[in-house]
């Protein structure tokens, strides 16, 4: 039996036809889902990218421990295991902070590819704005120089770039069709693909564009500036950014597809787990918020004088809900299931799969009955935070706990928790703390219940103990 682990960045689960959108095109995906286990209640463990591909590698409990950084000395990863095995490994990535700055998300893999290029990497010097090509096949579609973020590097690097098949995304889903072409016979093998796009910035090909607009023109802003509310754009650019965003997408549908149809041809569907995950959506425009989370809080406080600044965003539905579908052979044929799951569950999954046997420091729980159909339910509550801090300063200082229906996301400054009913009138936008103040203790608990021994700072955990008032 093979494994591949497919990793789509900032691939929003409201943004798949088969997940119920009616606007954008994403037929490979589609497909893929009508012959797949379709979970629409997977949720992020540990935010944001880093993070998530910790939870991912160790099975294990990241935001109590660790941040964003490297693996964490001393865990036993994915790779290192099913290399044990006997598999062959291999990872390929686009995703730059993977290795940048001394990150190490490569360890315990046999061989590995990073496509150069994407975001912040220092591949080529940076140009002038003006002399930045946006769209290859349309010229006359420039950068948005009132909030668009200053030279991006990936458009620097890129900016010989002509073809379609040029573009990074396309790159990587390509690479590893060659992979699969010369190693899909040659033993059992764990292929770990993982794609940046549809992340930011959003500068897919020009036509994708045009499939939600046919009179898109003018200027564009692929990577914002700056992660903050609405109103510091206008509706013009929040509507323009949509259709780049959802361009991107398409456009990685396009490739994942051609993957897919690989994967396929080799029959690999008949003796291998294919899964495709994302890490986190993206508000655009949403919630009134442009961003994941208030990154730039301090800096636009000091620009604007706005308090909402000074205060956490909760991780909303849209930026917490995963795209989550897995195929394995003979078990999850075109379903669905309401079963609440997490990333560090998928190791100890695959692992019941292969018929080995869990290691006790892996934390996550497996799966493995839902895929079998012998259960709809898995997790009662599922748990989000970034890494917690020692002090009631920290704009990240919110963590989240949800039970599918009810999400708490509490701070450790009083003042700023929310209750959310999402079954209720007003949702995510209303606070229904008052009304559940005992709903809200008892989620509060089983967060500090579930994480209380795995805090690597007993401040943080003094601080986390209580709801705040």
């Amino acid at each position: 039996m093979n494994v591949i682990w497919i990793m789509v960045d900032s691939l929003r689960y409201d943004h798949i036809g088969a997940n119920g959108n009616e606007w954008i095109r994403t037929p490979n995906l589609d497909r893929f889902a009508s012959r797949s286990l379709v979970f629409d209640r997977a949720f992020q463990l540990s935010s944001p990218t880093l993070p998530t591909r910790t939870d991912l590698f160790t099975g294990r409990y990241t935001f109590p421990r660790n941040g964003w950084g490297p693996l964490p000395e001393g865990a036993v990863t994915a790779a290192q295991r099913f290399t044990e095995m006997g598999m062959r490994t291999h990872m390929i990535f686009d995703t730059y902070h993977l290795r940048s700055s001394g990150q190490n998300y490569n360890r315990g893999f046999q061989s590995w590819q990073w496509i150069r290029g994407q975001e912040g990497d220092d591949l080529q010097p940076r140009i002038p704005r003006d002399q930045v090509i946006v769209h290859p096949t349309r010229p006359d579609i420039r950068l948005d120089p009132s909030k668009t973020s200053g030279y991006p590097r990936e458009l620097a690097n890129l900016r010989f770039r002509r073809f379609e098949s040029e573009y990074i995304s396309p790159q990587t889903y390509t690479a590893a069709e060659r992979w699969l072409e010369y190693n899909h016979d040659q033993g059992p093998f764990f292929l770990y693909v993982d794609s940046f796009d549809p992340h930011e910035p959003w500068d897919p090909p020009a036509y994708y564009v045009t499939l939600y607009d046919p009179d898109y023109r003018g200027d564009a802003i692929v990577h914002p500036a700056f992660y903050g509310f609405a109103e510091e754009w206008t509706a013009e650019q929040i509507r323009k950014m949509r259709l780049l965003y959802a361009g991107e997408v398409t456009m990685v549908d396009r490739w994942l597809g051609r993957l897919l149809l690989k994967i396929e041809d080799m029959r690999l569907l008949e003796n291998s787990m294919v899964v495709i995950m994302s890490d986190h959506g993206f508000l655009i425009g949403d919630h009134g918020r442009v961003g994941k989370a208030n990154r730039d809080g301090k800096r636009l406080f000091s620009l604007t004088g706005d308090d909402r600044y000074n205060h956490p965003w909760p991780f909303y539905r849209i930026v917490n809900q995963l795209t989550f579908m897995l195929h394995v052979p003979w078990m999850s044929e075109g379903r669905r299931t309401p079963a609440i799951v997490q990333p560090h569950d998928l190791l100890p999954t695959t692992l019941e799969w292969l018929g080995q046997e869990i290691p006790l420091e892996i934390e996550g729980q497996s799966f493995l009955a839902v895929l079998k159909g012998e259960a709809d339910r898995h997790r009662d509550f599922a748990i989000t935070s970034r890494e917690l801090v020692t002090d009631r300063t920290s704009i990240s200082s919110i963590s989240t706990v949800t039970d599918g229906r009810f999400q708490l996301h509490f701070s450790t400054r009083p003042g700023e928790t929310e209750l959310h009913d999402l079954e209720g009138e007003g949702g995510e936008d209303a606070n229904v703390l008052r009304e559940y103040r005992d709903l809200a203790h008892d989620l509060h608990y089983k967060f500090f219940r579930t994480i209380q021994d795995k805090v690597n700072d007993p401040r943080k955990a003094e601080l986390l103990e209580k709801l705040p008032e």
